[in-house]
């Protein structure tokens, strides 16, 4: 998970590695658990031999969000869920409406 933005894609950030955990379930020190916002996301799906593929995905993340006729982020909460050996999604938050 990515959050704690300071501004925009040029600033610092948190990064939090981690796996789902059901419910409020407690975790040992030095664990932590965060929450991810609720809000709207867009899914940018990655294929391919790891790290390669998270690579390209940001890659691409990046750049459509380059486009000014498109959404903007709300750099709330960005996150990857990595579904299989080869199979990625970058989930990124951006501004309602």
């Amino acid at each position: 998970m990515y959050s704690a933005y300071e501004s925009d894609v040029s600033g610092s950030y948190q990064v939090l590695v981690g796996r789902e955990i059901a419910g409020s379930s407690p975790v040992a020190l030095p664990l932590q658990v965060a929450d991810i916002p609720p809000g709207q996301y867009l899914v940018f799906s990655c294929t391919g031999p790891l790290p390669g593929a998270v690579i390209d995905g940001w890659r691409a993340v990046w750049a459509f969000f380059e486009r000014p006729d498109g959404p903007q982020r709300s750099y709330t909460a960005d996150f990857e869920t990595y579904l299989g050996p080869e199979r990625i999604e970058i989930w990124v938050a951006t501004k309602e409406g």
